[in-house]
């Protein structure tokens, strides 16, 4: 798991552009051996990369990492992932691509148990009145037609 610093892709080494929602700023380029799994990237960027004016590391629960729709799991290795890192163009040149991938952050659930009940309760009760079919175990409100 090494980190090429020259952001130059060699036969072990591929470029990556690392996005953040919500975040301002231009996206995280790093080149990234191949070899390395989709954890020890996630752990690379919070430990060495993760931009100070963003989300604190102390209150990240996890990352998510989502590529062409789809969550990478962390177990995959990168050279399995599938990116794309090369395209024609009108013309039938190939064009080499940078692969982005979609970074959400899951705050760690702190205020959960500082609410007090009735506010809790509360909560529930507006939760039923936007959905009368919600299920006790849901904390989601949407509606699958």
């Amino acid at each position: 798991m090494v980190e090429n610093n020259n952001y130059n892709s060699n036969g072990n080494q591929m470029n990556l552009k690392v996005i953040l929602v919500h975040y301002p700023g231009a996206p995280i380029q790093l080149s990234f051996d191949k070899s390395s799994t989709v954890k020890q990237l996630k752990d690379y960027l919070l430990r060495d990369k993760w931009p100070q004016n963003y989300t604190d590391v102390q209150t990240i629960e996890k990352l998510r990492f989502f590529y062409q729709g789809k969550e990478l799991q962390d177990s995959s290795f990168l050279s399995l992932v599938g990116f794309i890192t090369e395209t024609k163009n009108e013309e039938g040149i190939v064009e080499k691509l940078v692969p982005g991938i979609l970074v959400h952050t899951v705050k760690k659930n702190q205020g959960a148990s500082q609410q007090s009940p009735n506010k809790e309760m509360q909560s529930q009760q507006k939760s039923k009145q936007r959905n009368p079919e919600n299920t006790e175990n849901s904390s989601c409100n949407c509606r699958i037609f």
